[in-house]
């Protein structure tokens, strides 16, 4: 089904218990087995229950036959047993020394946010943007000396083109935001990027373009490139023409750093350190078109934008599956059924997906 006929009614947020259950589930393997009767006695102190009483009795209930997102949980404590498990749970992915690294890591959650376009304009309320799309270029802006900051936001499932102030075209992928002035004053023409967005930059030598991000600048006079910054993990920068200067904060865990990347050329930033590869850049302007197009990426990375962009739950059932690497293309006009009829006919990994959740066994 096209993501732009779903409607909120048509699937529901997991709530805190089933997404419990669910990271519960898949990394069963890699939490520590608790000392039940231990963490009771804990609970009963804080409760100022009789610690001395038994941990009340649980239910163990009967696993259903077909391979379902039930089951999953094995094993499921209700009542008090629940709570104590569950807040041993929630210390374990919330401390700092424990040797998984992020329960998100196996399990990527829908959200139940509308799935529309807004802009905002100097803090206020969102308003719903129905235009295909934005040309600020050709509208007429009074002058003034502090133009309005707008904000662009795309939810999970859309994507949207808009050409700012100086001319300078850009795509925003999905879930994304963009901070720009109504129109550019000063020596430099700067923008604020959460997310994706692919930009063609209109050329200007006496003012140059700067997209700031959380994790570095890139700063051009006029060239086409591709910013990824949804996360720490997988920033990027891939440069298809021109050429830019991408700047790294000092942090503690290194100096600050700077890079100038030729065409055909991907900066990305893992531990606070930069590296530049050489590479087709293909593949990653391809979302701008209208396609998924993966070449020799993670499992785990492909399943991540397609949750992104269908916004649907995704579940490693097997982790071991998620460093499986695949060449993968499909249009994002399709349905998420269909993407994963796709990936099945691979043949490499077995996806399934119940209308709720997308799992990989």
């Amino acid at each position: 089904m096209d993501m732009e006929t779903i409607q909120d009614n048509e699937w529901q947020q997991p709530t805190a218990q089933e997404l419990w259950e669910l990271k519960s589930a898949l990394n069963r393997e890699h939490v520590p087995q608790p000392d039940m009767q231990k963490e009771w006695e804990k609970l009963s102190e804080r409760l100022n229950l009789d610690s001395a009483e038994e941990i009340p009795d649980t239910h163990t209930p009967q696993q259903p036959a077909g391979r379902n997102a039930a089951t999953k949980i094995i094993y499921f404590l209700s009542g008090v047993a629940a709570t104590v498990a569950a807040l041993m749970l929630f210390n374990f992915f919330n401390s700092e020394d424990h040797s998984l690294a992020a329960a998100d890591e196996y399990f990527f959650a829908a959200n139940n946010e509308k799935q529309e376009i807004t802009i905002t304009a100097d803090g206020g309320k969102p308003a719903v943007v129905n235009n295909p799309s934005i040309n600020l270029e050709t509208e007429k802006v009074t002058s003034s000396p502090q133009p309005k900051l707008l904000t662009l936001a795309t939810s999970r499932g859309k994507d949207y083109q808009i050409t700012l102030a100086d001319g300078t075209k850009v795509w925003m992928n999905a879930e994304s935001k963009l901070q720009f002035p109504e129109t550019f004053k000063g020596k430099t023409r700067e923008v604020i990027l959460h997310g994706e967005a692919f930009f063609e930059v209109a050329k200007d030598a006496n003012h140059p373009f700067i997209v700031k991000t959380d994790y570095f600048n890139t700063t051009v006079l006029g060239t086409s490139f591709n910013v990824k910054a949804y996360s720490a993990k997988g920033a990027n920068v891939v440069l298809v023409d021109g050429s830019v200067k991408v700047n790294l904060a000092a942090t503690a865990k290194g100096k600050a750093q700077e890079a100038t990347l030729h065409p055909g050329q991907q900066l990305s930033v893992a531990n606070s350190q930069m590296s530049i590869n050489d590479i087709d850049t293909y593949p990653y302007t391809q979302w701008r078109d209208g396609f998924f197009y993966f070449e020799n990426q993670t499992l785990f990375e492909i399943m991540q934008e397609l949750g992104r962009w269908y916004n649907v739950n995704i579940a490693f059932d097997d982790p071991g599956k998620m460093n499986v690497r695949l060449h993968f293309v499909c249009s994002r006009s399709q349905g998420i059924a269909d993407a994963v009829k796709n990936m099945n006919a691979l043949g490499v990994v077995d996806v399934e997906y119940n209308g709720k959740v997308v799992t990989i066994y």
